[in-house]
């Protein structure tokens, strides 16, 4: 049996619900402050990840400040939940403006 999730557009004051409880950043979080938050814990890192993970995925927890580098963006996501499995992260991709790229590639 196939669940489908109602999808809506994601804003910048749209709000996360998490369905389990614990510290940090997580139960009904408001997206752009976990964005706030890790923004700029990675810039503060960009230059030390930019040579040894340039064109990896982060996934950068801000209460810990801790990140998980990875070559896909699930397998740096998976780290992080694993960790921190009451938090959310946010993601970035070394050596990008955006960590995952939508749309057509024109020649």
């Amino acid at each position: 049996m196939r669940r489908y999730i109602n999808w809506q557009p994601i804003t910048q004051s749209s709000k996360v619900t998490i369905p389990i409880t614990g510290n940090g950043i997580s139960m009904n979080a408001d997206i752009s402050a976990v964005v706030n938050a890790a923004r700029p814990i990675f810039e503060k890192l960009k230059t030390s990840l930019e040579r040894t993970h340039m064109n990896q995925f982060v996934a950068m927890e801000p209460t810990s400040g801790e990140y998980f580098a990875a070559d896909t963006l699930s397998e740096a996501i998976g780290a992080s939940r694993r960790k921190y499995p009451n938090r959310l992260a946010h993601a970035f991709r070394v050596g990008h403006q955006a960590a995952v790229h939508f749309g057509q590639h024109t020649r």
